[in-house]
Parts: C-alpha cells; sequence; structure tokens
C-alpha cells in the first residue's frame, strides 16, 4: 500500500505472512495452495519451524532508502508512520 504524507514523500506498507523452515523442511500441500495463493511466504533456513506476520514500512528520501520492519507486533499502519516521523526528525 502506497502512502504519501504532507511533505509529498512516498511510503510503501507491506503486511505478509511467513513461514520460516529448516533447509530439509518438506512444504506440505497446504503451504504449496497458501503460496499460489500469495498468502504466504516459505522461507528457508530457520533452525525451526515458525509462523510469523511480517510488517514493513519503506521510503527514500534526500538520497536515502529507509526500511521498518517487525515480526508478530500487529503495529498498526498508523503506528509505523509515527515511528518513520520520529526517524525523519532525527536530521
Amino acid at each position: 500500500m502506497r502512502i504519501s504524507n504532507s511533505d509529498g514523500v512516498n511510503f510503501n506498507y507491506y503486511e505478509q505472512t511467513y513461514k520460516f523452515v529448516p533447509e530439509n523442511y518438506e512444504l506440505t500441500e497446504a503451504d504449496r495452495k497458501a503460496q499460489e495463493e500469495g498468502t504466504l511466504a516459505i522461507s528457508i533456513g530457520a533452525p525451526e519451524v515458525s509462523v510469523e506476520q511480517v510488517q514493513g514500512l519503506s521510503w527514500y528520501e534526500e538520497g536515502l532508502a529507509y526500511m521498518l520492519m517487525g515480526n508478530d507486533h500487529n503495529f498498526s499502519v498508523e503506528q509505523m508512520m509515527e515511528m518513520a516521523e520520529v526517524i525523519r526528525q532525527q536530521d
């Protein structure tokens, strides 16, 4: 989702369910179906299986790229925008 603020900076917000799995993990039929539907991303290389909600907010400003990410924090878009504003005010 693209969000613009009053300064004209474009922010990109995303939210995705990830399943972190070990290298030897064999995908289930449900895993494959969820991947095909776009409701699940698989990340290989974790020590054990876990499912987490990953959120991110990114923007580009004055030649720098910024990215806020969180796993299983359930931040609202507004909360992430507030965090971004704190970072932007540090200049």
